[in-house]
């Protein structure tokens, strides 16, 4: 039984195989001076379909969001098309999900951001329950202001006195003058909390569509 992960972001595409809970091979492509077209995924599964064969295929566990509607959708049509060849299960979870593996538990709250092909960003909070990090908010979009706002509420709301916050890029400022840490994620990450119980079977993907709400009104307001 083989596990195939894929990941896409602004930064990077990658694939991972696995047997069980160990990561067998990992491919990625990371970006240079602009954004890598998500459609380069294709070209990492037919490298690593040349080690390995597709029809002992089991699992392929992706992202499902939030994040851009095309790369989403890319990635979860190049899935289904290759679960069709060999009954694969698919399995998704979302972008934070893929952090989780990464961050040891404490008694903090957690606090993950990333900014994906937008100008601002998604965030979440969460804590941490017997060794578990549970969410603690819906999926949040905006700037750092925007972000500082939730802080200041969501601590007065729950009582929290220390908050970590991660990313999974490089920041030059701080929020709510606290220091970020940063994490890689990638589609060995996807494996990792895949093995860790967080993903679904579960196909909706994630867009965040407050933001396309938005959007859209504001689109019909102009007109």
């Amino acid at each position: 039984m083989l596990s195939l992960s894929l990941f896409s972001s602004s930064s990077n595409v990658s694939i991972a195989i696995a047997r069980k809970a160990k990561i067998l091979k990992f491919l990625e492509i990371t970006k240079e001076k602009k954004t890598i077209r998500s459609d380069k995924i294709l070209e990492l599964i037919q490298l690593m379909l040349k080690e390995y064969d597709n029809s002992k295929i089991t699992e392929i566990i992706l992202p499902r969001g939030p994040g851009s509607f095309t790369t989403l959708r890319n990635l979860l049509s190049i899935s289904q098309g290759l679960s069709i060849t060999n009954n694969a299960k698919i399995y998704t979870l979302t972008k934070f999900d893929t952090f989780l593996p990464h961050v040891r538990f404490s008694s903090e709250a957690l606090l993950l951001f990333f900014k994906d092909s937008r100008k601002d960003f998604y965030f979440q909070f969460f804590e941490n329950q017997k060794l578990k990090w549970i969410r603690s908010s819906k999926i949040f979009c905006g700037f750092t202001s925007d972000i500082e706002k939730k802080i200041m509420l969501y601590s007065n709301i729950r009582g929290w006195k220390n908050l970590k916050i991660v990313t999974n890029q490089y920041i030059n400022f701080s929020i709510a003058g606290k220091k970020i840490q940063k994490i890689n994620t990638n589609a060995k990450s996807v494996l990792k909390a895949h093995f860790l119980d967080l993903s679904s079977k579960t196909t909706k993907v994630l867009y965040h569509l407050q933001h396309y709400a938005k959007k859209n009104q504001l689109y019909k307001n102009r007109n």
